[in-house]
């Protein structure tokens, strides 16, 4: 294996082999095709995780519905005889793969707004930053008995709460 400073100034490197012990063949690929074809199939496996969270999440209602479970497996093997027969050679397929499998991962993961941090307050969680923050432990919250858990003091001050 070489490294070299490609034409383009970019540092690449190139896997070659002997033909005749002394001469080298052309490159097999550089560093940008090994990171280009990399990038692809990382792409299809996160194609394939979320394939996987639909099947999850469609095995888990009362009636799934078989028509899309069994579409949705489909998918899930085509991706993964996709990842598998990829080479680092097929230049316009993993162009096309990290361009269109690509958007389809990001848009999924833009899909998932990060939940804001809440506050408690004595109406409950609130998104209203108090002007005082203060830090509250469960023994001061639930007024936790020795040798009761959070969860035991937590319920036993709703139902008191109640009465």
């Amino acid at each position: 294996m070489l490294v070299a400073l490609g034409a383009t100034g970019k540092n690449s490197t190139t896997n070659t082999e002997p033909t005749d012990g002394n001469a080298m063949n052309k490159p097999k690929w550089t560093q940008d095709d090994a990171i280009a074809f990399e990038c692809a199939r990382e792409c299809i496996t996160d194609l394939m995780g979320i394939c996987s969270t639909a099947i999850a999440d469609e095995e888990r209602q009362l009636a799934p519905d078989v028509v899309h479970l069994a579409k949705l497996e489909k998918n899930l093997v085509e991706l993964a005889c996709e990842r598998s027969t990829l080479t680092v050679a097929n230049h316009d397929r993993i162009e096309t793969i990290r361009r269109d499998y690509g958007a389809v991962v990001r848009a999924h993961r833009e899909s998932f707004q990060p939940q804001e941090p809440g506050f408690l307050d004595d109406e409950g969680p609130s998104a209203d930053i108090p002007s005082f923050i203060s830090t509250t432990n469960a023994r001061e919250l639930f007024e936790l008995r020795p040798g009761e858990t959070v969860a035991q003091a937590a319920q036993r001050v709703v139902i008191e709460k109640k009465d």
